[in-house]
């Protein structure tokens, strides 16, 4: 018997109170929490992912808050989905993924690839989809074979081997031991590059949802084990290793890539001194992801320099400490600077325009010979809400804010089918106080 599945929008709440048969399942489910379910509830709760309240008769209440993901109970999975999507789309995380990996700055071939990617239960969570991509550059290295590196060893042998180390060697001849005290470098797969992947399989048993992709993942760790030792990974480790590619560890790029990813998003600073009875929550915040996308889609397809959150201080405090302002995109060529904040909500608020209004003063004063007087906000498109964007003017100041939508979907068409001409098109257009908007995407 299949569990059944909760699907909540970021920033909503079930049961809805005037459904009967959902306040049913939230006492039925309330009484079904096991003892690790309510361990689980418990880290969900303390990381802010979720917020659980008990009902007048007993029910439970779900509360979600700004992060997507899916996390799966004993008797039900819960299934938190950005809030510009339809509950009935049957591709959101394909979709999210694709746009993660864009942010991750992989090329559209690559994230083709991962599209491709066949496997059952393939809608079942967001941490499935990044899971299989790590499967997937992990048979290629496989195949390819794992990268060797020279390591170091120091040790008692039998027979001289590499650099005899005298001052071990005297405490030998001291002690009357027939053995060299020696120092040597051997190749071996037991290197970082090996023991990142391996640390993060070991992790993604406790995060994979499908049974398939754990048997795949079981796969894989016998495979690392024979050659790679257990060694607590973290993000700085990462981050080292990702500074100093060279030409032979640098296919092992990508794969390094995912693996931060789901470090990053799963936040657990030593996974084998860890026991837990529970799948470990993978949970992303997606305004994160969209601002992240627009920055990126602007750097690679204005036609005019991107310089990303530019900081420059807004304010002086009287305590000498400043405060910094920054826009999210500010866009510069010979003739005009470009104001581009980006807003993950349905539309602008006053303390929006506020804001905004005062990057263009502040960063726009003393250069009034660059650009005009105002500034782009980049909102993201809702499904089935199509109405045209509004263009907001300061009374006094005339300070004009242009607001746009972006479809990440169909941004994300364009940029897999690899028709940059038409995506620079559509970069100029939005950017384009003038134009009317009308048949953006075709």
């Amino acid at each position: 018997m299949s569990k059944k599945t909760i699907i909540l929008k970021e920033n909503e709440t079930w049961p809805d109170l005037k459904n009967p048969q959902e306040k049913k399942d939230a006492l039925d489910y309330f009484q079904s929490l096991t003892p690790s379910d309510k361990k689980l509830r418990e880290l969900l709760v303390k990381k802010g992912i979720l917020e659980f309240d008990l009902l007048q008769d007993n029910g439970m209440r779900i509360i979600s808050n700004d992060f997507i993901g899916t996390v799966s109970f004993e008797n039900f999975d819960l299934k938190i989905i950005p809030k510009i999507y339809s509950k009935n789309n049957s591709e959101i995380w394909k979709n999210v993924a694709s746009c993660i990996n864009f942010t991750q700055k992989f090329d559209s071939a690559k994230i083709l690839e991962y599209q491709k990617i066949s496997f059952t239960e393939q809608d079942k969570s967001l941490q499935d989809f990044i899971i299989w991509e790590l499967v997937f550059e992990c048979e290629l290295l496989l195949h390819r074979g794992l990268l060797k590196s020279y390591v170091s060893h120091e040790e008692n042998l039998p027979y001289l081997r590499g650099k005899l180390l005298l001052k071990h060697q005297f405490q030998n001849d001291v002690q009357k031991k027939a053995q060299f005290f020696c120092e040597y470098d051997e190749l071996e797969y037991d290197n970082i590059e090996n023991r990142i992947i391996f640390y993060i399989l070991f992790l993604c048993q406790h995060i994979a949802i499908s049974s398939n992709l754990k048997k795949h993942l079981f796969r894989l760790i016998e495979q690392f084990s024979s050659m790679v030792q257990k060694t607590p990974i973290s993000i700085s480790d990462i981050k080292k290793v990702m500074k100093s590619y060279n030409r032979q560890n640098l296919h092992y790029k990508d794969a390094h890539l995912i693996c931060m990813l789901i470090l990053k998003h799963v936040g657990i600073s030593d996974f084998y001194h860890t026991n837990t009875s529970f799948a470990i929550p993978f949970f992303v915040k997606m305004y994160d992801v969209f601002e992240d996308f627009v920055t990126l889609f602007f750097k690679k397809y204005a036609e005019s320099e991107l310089k990303a959150q530019e900081t420059r201080k807004g304010w002086n405090v009287d305590d000498k400490s400043g405060r910094a302002m920054k826009p999210d995109i500010i866009l510069r060529n010979n003739e005009s600077l470009t104001i581009v904040d980006v807003k993950y909500k349905p539309k602008l608020y006053p303390g929006d325009l506020y804001q905004i209004g005062f990057y263009i003063h502040e960063y726009t004063k003393k250069r009034e010979n660059l650009t005009g007087n105002h500034a782009f906000a980049i909102l993201p498109q809702y499904p089935d809400d199509f109405k045209k964007p509004h263009t907001f003017e300061a009374t006094e100041t005339k300070i004009t804010v242009f607001e746009r939508h972006l479809d990440l979907d169909k941004c994300m068409s364009l940029i897999l089918n690899k028709d940059e001409s038409k995506i620079k098109k559509l970069v100029k257009r939005i950017l384009d106080p003038k134009d009317n908007l009308e048949n953006l995407y075709s």
